[in-house]
C-alpha cells in the first residue's frame, strides 16, 4: 500500500492507495511549528482511527505546497513506517514535459494534477478502444 500525502496551507490529506485504488482518505490540519514526532504521533492516529496500521505501507509519496514542511513531514513518514518519502517536485520523472524557465517553480500540486488527467485521459482512451474493438468484432462476426 502507498501513503500519498498532499500538503495544503489549510489541511494534509493523507490517502491509502492500494492496487491504484484509494481505499481511505483523512484529513490532519496543517501547522508549520509542528514538529516531526508530533506528525508522525498525528498521522498514526489519523490512520489507525481509518483501519490502518504504520506497517501496512510499502511506499510514501508527498505532494507539498508548504515547502518549510517538506523535510518535517519526510522525517514523520520515517519515524511512523521507516520509509523515505519520494517529494514531487525538482527532479522527479513525471512524464511531464514542463516548458517554464525554472520548472521546479511550478507548485506540486499542480503537476500531480496534470500527471492524474494524463493517466485518466490515456485510460478514457484506452477503455474507448477496447470498446470499439468489440463492436467492430461483433459486427464483422455478423459479416461471416
Amino acid at each position: 500500500m502507498i501513503l500519498a500525502i498532499d500538503t495544503g496551507n489549510t489541511n494534509i490529506v493523507l490517502g491509502c492507495i492500494e492496487n491504484r485504488k484509494i481505499c481511505a482518505v483523512a484529513r490532519m490540519a496543517t501547522d508549520v511549528n509542528k514538529t516531526d514526532y508530533e506528525y508522525a504521533v498525528g498521522m498514526k492516529n489519523v490512520l489507525a482511527f481509518a483501519g490502518f496500521q504504520p506497517e501496512s505501507f510499502e511506499g510514501a509519496i508527498l505532494s507539498n505546497v508548504v515547502w518549510p514542511l517538506t523535510s518535517t513531514l519526510c522525517r514523520a513518514v520515517k519515524l511512523l513506517t521507516g520509509l523515505d518519502t519520494l517529494v514531487v517536485g525538482k527532479g522527479l520523472k513525471t512524464g511531464l514535459d514542463i516548458r517554464l524557465d525554472d520548472p521546479g517553480q511550478i507548485g506540486a500540486d499542480l503537476v500531480v494534477g496534470a500527471v492524474a488527467a494524463l493517466f485518466f485521459a490515456a485510460l478514457f482512451v484506452m477503455l474507448a478502444l477496447a470498446q470499439a474493438h468489440d463492436g467492430l468484432e461483433g459486427l464483422t462476426d455478423e459479416l461471416d
